[in-house]
């Protein structure tokens, strides 16, 4: 029966000695190699009848090897869950390891050596309320209320139709090549539309009044709209021609008035401020914009907790200067990345180092406050990007049954989950230290607090300090 010998070496870096023995592996042996059997075709022999020992010199070296690492990875996992050893990184085979004779013809006991860098024991010192830590929380300006006031109006806006063209209508036209007076027998044609105050004045003076039907001469396709200020522009927006179409034809256009679609602003009742901005969040306009001002407000939230967390997180590495097992952590990082020269380590272990403490740190912590990260959590969080995605308030087409579905698409990928599953993780680990460390919040115009953050930012960057990374970072990987 295979078994497992440890050796702790010091308080940091210990050994594994695996035995497989033959029983672990040689029924299995067997049977692996009369499987080959029935189904080898061996050349000068029928199938099923290769004997044996023909199939064991071809196949059996690799199957023993296959079925011993099987026992190898069974043994050593068995042995990590139920011994609750701490480690970083996964075991490594050790460097005075022996080779192997794996001799099909000669089935044995196997003894293998691993190495493990181990977690040191520690109790996380400074998270408490005796220091002080500052936030900033920018003051939301009005214009900038208003402006996403005037946003949330227009886009709830309507479009209906128009019987009379007047200032403000949206006008959908077939334009005909003119040959004088009379349309040019075999044309130009286009369809496009304009707005009737995009339009020149002489256009506009033409239009007013005018319904679906009628039509109107221009003399000069290029002078129709203020927008497209020159002739490639017309060309290809309006008359939708290419480059390497013709470029000769007359400027005169019969614009035939096929469709007449005029602005009808939202009506603001209880059913809009249910729909665009959630089911009883507001009642009027006063609570709708400061329902908006807290909406900016919590979108500048996230960039100040970013911050907090990275202060708190670098005084918390301070006071937790543990070691580590750095010489195992250097070889499992060359064994586990081939690519990887020791050059190359070395020069990024000073921040990986960092990244391991500080995940070392922050997993005794969720253990501690006990945050865990439940399918809900996932979802919820999902949810709420979505819905962001389309705008601070929403969409008005988003309904219940297209969250549903855009969510659930989301959490059948395997590597967003993963990643979400650390942001909420992390979320948790913050709201916890809120709850137990002084924060003081100051509150400062947005232009001082967005030249405050941009500042913070860019130290981090110049530092070569990637919170994200850090915050992410599994010692388990």
């Amino acid at each position: 029966m295979s078994n497992i010998v440890r050796e702790d070496l010091d308080a940091l870096n210990a050994t594994l000695t695996v035995t497989i023995e033959q029983a672990d592996y040689l029924d299995s042996y067997g049977k692996q190699l009369s499987k080959y059997r029935k189904e080898a075709q061996i050349k000068g022999f029928r199938i099923g009848k290769t004997p044996l020992q023909v199939i064991k010199k071809m196949f059996g070296r690799p199957v023993l090897i296959d079925l011993v690492n099987q026992e190898i990875e069974k043994t050593l996992n068995g042995y990590l869950k139920d011994s609750n050893v701490n480690i970083i990184g996964q075991p490594i085979p050790a460097d005075d390891q022996e080779d192997a004779n794996f001799d099909p013809k000669d089935p044995q006991d196997f003894t293998f050596k691993y190495e493990i860098g181990l977690i040191p024991e520690f109790e996380v010192l400074g998270l408490d309320s005796a220091t002080v830590y500052e936030t900033y929380a920018p003051i939301i300006p009005e214009e900038m209320v208003e402006e996403e006031w005037t946003k949330l109006l227009k886009s709830s806006e309507d479009r209906v139709d128009g019987e009379q063209v007047e200032a403000g209508d949206l006008i959908r036209f077939m334009a005909l090549e003119m040959d004088g007076e009379e349309v040019k027998e075999d044309g130009l044609d286009a369809e496009f539309s304009l707005l009737f105050n995009d339009t020149s004045e002489e256009v506009q003076a033409m239009l007013l009044g005018k319904e679906v039907g009628d039509a109107i001469v221009i003399p000069n396709i290029y002078e129709i709209d203020s927008n497209l200020a020159d002739e490639r522009s017309v060309r290809k927006y309006l008359l939708h021609l290419g480059d390497d179409e013709p470029q000769d034809f007359n400027q005169s256009f019969q614009l035939n008035i096929r469709e007449i679609k005029r602005v009808k602003p939202a009506v603001i009742d209880q059913n809009f401020f249910d729909q665009y901005l959630g089911e009883g969040v507001a009642s009027d306009e006063m609570e709708a914009k400061a329902f908006i001002r807290n909406s900016i407000a919590k979108q500048y939230e996230q960039q100040s907790d970013t911050v907090l967390f990275y202060d708190v997180r670098n005084r918390l590495l301070e006071l937790n200067n543990f070691s580590l097992p750095d010489d195992f952590i250097k070889r499992w990082l060359g064994y586990s990345n081939e690519d990887s020269t020791p050059e190359q380590i070395e020069a990024g272990y000073e921040n990986l180092s960092k990244s391991i403490r500080w995940s070392i740190i922050s997993n005794k912590l969720n253990a501690q406050f006990e945050n865990t990260v439940t399918d809900e959590d996932l979802k919820a969080s999902f949810r709420k990007d979505i819905a962001n995605m389309y705008g601070a308030y929403g969409a008005s087409w988003m309904t219940e049954d297209i969250l549903n579905m855009l969510t659930e698409r989301m959490l059948k990928d395997e590597k967003a989950v993963e990643k979400k599953f650390y942001e909420v993780l992390a979320d948790k680990l913050l709201d916890s230290f809120k709850g137990i460390l002084t924060v003081q919040t100051h509150s400062i115009a947005l232009s001082e607090f967005t030249d405050k953050m941009k500042e913070i930012f860019n130290k981090l960057e110049d530092e070569g300090d990637d919170t994200q990374a850090l915050l992410d970072f599994d010692e388990e990987e």
